[in-house]
């Protein structure tokens, strides 16, 4: 039996053709690359969560690099499987017909721009080092060269994430077998949910913190 041949370069496919990037991907390997997008989709969010922390008061930006590497697969990883998981879950509620593995799939590969995104990291990193590791670093009084790239910076990885999205409902249309507007629905119902649930946690903790202590 003759090997299966993917065909196509998924890394730049992907960008304008994502139906058929993966569909052609699924039918390849629904596994394939699933570490290196763990990888891509982890990284930045180790180090953008390194940053809301404000940890470049407590460690150098060599140290935060190295750990986010350590740590950015698993995180892509459990990110990627919780969110396949609600997605795939909700997505029977309106008629998806994937299986996990295929919805996990584009779910993964939505992270392909993420590539750029972490090149964008490693540049602010080379020029900011530990400063850029502070919740107030967006409103540091950059001049110069140094606001040019940093508002450009903001301004791609905005564009980015939309790019990301797209793939990702675009993506979740092939394998779930319809349109992809209700690929955006299939994505706007776990967030819904997730909301509702954090607003409800809020809401009983708000009230038994305001409870009178028993006598």
């Amino acid at each position: 039996m003759a090997k299966k041949k993917l065909n196509v370069n998924p890394w730049t496919h992907i960008w304008f053709n994502p139906r058929e990037t993966i569909r052609k991907i699924v039918r390849y390997n629904p596994k394939f690359r699933f570490f290196v997008l763990s990888f891509l989709y982890g990284l930045p969010l180790a180090l953008h969560t390194a940053q809301n922390l404000s940890l470049g008061e407590e460690f150098s930006s060599t140290g935060i690099v190295i750990f986010s590497l350590i740590l950015a697969a698993f995180i892509g990883m459990l990110g990627i499987t919780i969110s396949t998981a609600l997605i795939y879950w909700t997505g029977k509620w309106i008629g998806g017909e994937g299986k996990y593995q295929t919805v996990r799939t584009a779910v993964a590969w939505s992270n392909a721009p993420n590539v750029i995104v972490v090149a964008i990291w490693a540049g602010m990193i080379y020029l900011f080092r530990d400063h850029l590791f502070f919740e107030n670093f967006a409103e540091f009084g950059h001049e110069g060269n140094d606001l040019t790239f940093v508002t450009g910076a903001m301004v791609f990885q905005a564009i980015l994430s939309i790019w990301s999205f797209i793939i990702l409902v675009k993506g979740l249309g092939e394998v779930q077998k319809f349109s992809a507007w209700k690929g955006v629905l299939n994505v706007l119902i776990p967030f819904f949910l997730v909301g509702v649930l954090i607003w409800v946690l809020t809401w009983i903790f708000w009230v038994c913190d305001g409870m009178p202590a028993a006598a």
